[in-house]
């Protein structure tokens, strides 16, 4: 069964508590997040099998999606704590352009025990970011849930066991979000490093940052199969965004999600990264950026303090 919940026709909706709490939503944020349209209630549903999935909730720009879908169990087939999904796939226009990050937000939460029957439903975050130029607002997406596994057990045997419930669920959703980021023009360097930020774009969602970075090689070591010291070489990324420092002056450190990078030049000097901020922010009251930076033989890190500046 496939089909549509009605919802109230009011601005305002119930955010789920799990996410709120996830994300360390405040009032003040949640209220402007609605708003804004960043944030939009949804009422897609699923069910068959005694499984019900409903996607709830979305806070979403053209880059990244957060999705949140409640999913409940039944008599004839109650939720368990230690369950988990064989595989879940996402296709947008039914094609691969999204990566995704996903899970149940209860498995976080230590006061939980393995057996605890979710009567009132799991909560599911999928984190959904665009892999190539483009938007993925407006368009289908389709996720396939397939086979509840008792991941317990198969984590602690190390063995692909026969799934608990062998079946399929797909949920079809359009994100109808607005994008309310914007993009800065940075041209600053990284102290201490060979790496500028020519711009970046942020959202309360995302980030995405075109860097000037030559392509560097490092060689590394590493004990092969047949116990020699063997060695190879791979590609060095920029400095990773890993904070933002607002007007007030307040601090937010490790907030941030690296999803994807790529070369955007034939000469492997221009590189843009994309990712997701793990609390939402107020992106038009950053002044500085924060990076981490490696020492010289790639332990541990700085940070490195890159002043965003406002035309």
């Amino acid at each position: 069964m496939i089909g549509t919940l009605s919802v109230s026709a009011a601005t305002y909706f119930h955010w789920n508590d799990k996410f709120k709490e996830e994300y360390q939503v405040t009032p003040e944020m949640e209220k402007k997040l609605n708003e804004s349209n960043t944030a939009k209630e949804m009422n897609q549903f699923t069910e068959h099998d005694g499984v019900r999935f409903e996607a709830v909730q979305s806070v979403a720009d053209n880059t990244a999606a957060i999705v949140v879908i409640k999913i409940y169990g039944s008599e004839q087939f109650p939720l368990r704590q230690r369950m988990n999904f064989r595989n879940v796939d996402v296709k947008m226009d039914g094609m691969d352009t999204l990566s995704m990050n996903a899970g149940f937000l209860e498995s976080d939460f230590p006061d939980t025990q393995p057996d605890d029957i979710w009567n009132d439903g799991m909560t599911y975050e999928l984190v959904l970011v665009e892999t190539e130029e483009g938007s993925l607002l407006g368009k289908e997406i389709k996720l396939t849930f397939t086979d509840i596994i008792d991941s317990y057990e198969e984590k602690r045997t190390l063995t692909e066991l026969p799934p608990l419930l062998a079946s399929t669920w797909e949920l079809n959703i359009v994100l109808d979000n607005e994008d309310n980021g914007a993009e800065y023009t940075i041209s600053q360097q990284i102290t201490g490093t060979e790496a500028k930020v020519n711009k970046i774009r942020m959202s309360p969602v995302s980030f995405t940052i075109d860097y000037g970075w030559k392509r560097q090689m490092r060689t590394e070591t590493a004990i092969g199969l047949n116990g020699e010291t063997e060695t190879f070489e791979h590609a060095i990324d920029p400095p990773e965004l890993m904070g933002v420092v607002l007007e007030d002056g307040t601090v937010l450190e490790h907030i941030t999600n690296w999803s994807n990078g790529h070369y955007t030049n034939d000469d492997f000097t221009q590189y843009q990264a994309t990712g997701t901020f793990s609390q939402f922010i107020e992106y038009e009251n950053v002044k500085e950026l924060i990076f981490y930076v490696e020492n010289e033989i790639g332990m541990d890190a700085e940070k490195v303090r890159v002043p965003v500046i406002t035309q």
